[in-house]
């Protein structure tokens, strides 16, 4: 793996600490939807059908580079670093390819049952449609939060997968060990996003239950108010697991890194309230992973200081600087 320098984040000098960072992040106004968006369905296990949002920078039709980008929990295609990151990969000539995870975003209506952090087969699905539709450029794998925990375990499969034209993944604060996340958001003012997190999936279901007819069910009513034991009693049950503790453990990717052959990029934050660093420690990677730590980022905020960048989101410029340099590298 090529080691391109990356500069140090620096925080806005009013946004210091990791909930400052954020919530203040989360709270900006998107921007818009980029031009020309075509809508894929695509079809993956229980029949049911994932939607790729497709954008390419009008470059010729030939060998130029594809990123697909997965969300995060409660998050879709039209998030704001979604969309952020679409932009800026659209003016380095990239084509682009937001997949909403099953269940979310466009696809609400598209599927029967649920994602959650162990659906590698929705990856795998999508990873082989972008391919069989640009056979000839590479593509590299972009995940935020639960979809970057996604994008390492489909890389770290036992035997590894059939990449397709996948020769990079990007990771961007992966829960690699989810029953710490599940502890961590049961502590301090970590208890809030975990309100936050849980609210949205009980707004998600209940909606699919109103338009989405046969959706797979628990009827669980009323929901809990703690991401754990949502999981618990929806999403491990669902799944196939006996419960939170087997589903936590088979769907994180800790013990899967040191498998990864894939060239792979983290970026992990010492401040992050969602996701805690320490596990980043405690873990041991494989020799195509480089770790990235950062500090006073927060949680998908990385809100910096104005000056080394255009604008301040100084993630979405690294990601963009990275694939730039793995394409220029290709030529």
């Amino acid at each position: 793996m090529f080691h391109l320098a990356i500069p140090e984040f620096v925080p806005h000098r009013l946004l210091r600490s990791g909930n400052a960072q954020t919530v203040v992040a989360s709270l900006l106004k998107p921007p818009g939807e980029p031009p020309d968006t075509r809508k894929h369905l695509v079809e993956t296990t229980h029949a049911d059908r994932l939607v790729l949002h497709e954008n390419q920078s009008g470059q010729p039709h030939g060998r130029q580079r594809q990123v697909l980008l997965l969300h995060g929990l409660g998050g879709c295609h039209s998030s704001g670093y979604m969309r952020r990151t679409s932009h800026r990969l659209l003016d380095i000539g990239c084509g682009v390819w937001r997949l909403d995870q099953r269940g979310c975003g466009a696809g609400v209506t598209s599927a029967r049952w649920h994602h959650h952090a162990g659906r590698t087969e929705d990856l795998r699905a999508a990873v082989d449609y972008v391919s069989r539709q640009r056979p000839r450029s590479p593509l590299t794998i972009v995940g935020f939060s639960l979809g970057a925990n996604l994008a390492l375990n489909w890389a770290g499969g036992d035997p590894p997968p059939k990449s397709g034209t996948v020769d990079s993944i990007v990771s961007v604060a992966p829960p690699i060990d989810l029953q710490s996340c599940a502890r961590n958001l049961n502590r301090g003012l970590s208890r809030c996003y975990d309100l936050f997190f849980s609210r949205m999936l009980r707004q998600r279901v209940v909606e699919r239950r109103r338009v989405q007819p046969g959706i797979v069910d628990r009827r669980v009513v009323p929901f809990p108010y703690k991401l754990q034991r949502f999981d618990d009693q929806f999403t491990a049950p669902l799944a196939g697991f006996s419960g939170v503790d087997e589903y936590y453990a088979v769907c994180s990717s800790f013990y899967k890194l040191v498998r990864i052959e894939i060239p792979t990029l983290i970026v992990a934050d010492q401040s992050d309230p969602v996701v805690p660093f320490d596990m980043f420690g405690n873990c041991e990677l494989s020799g195509a992973i480089r770790l990235v730590t950062t500090r006073s980022g927060g949680h998908l905020g990385y809100l910096s200081q104005p000056g080394a960048d255009p604008d301040r989101h100084w993630l979405t410029w690294r990601i963009a600087d990275w694939i730039d340099q793995l394409s220029r590298r290709a030529i």
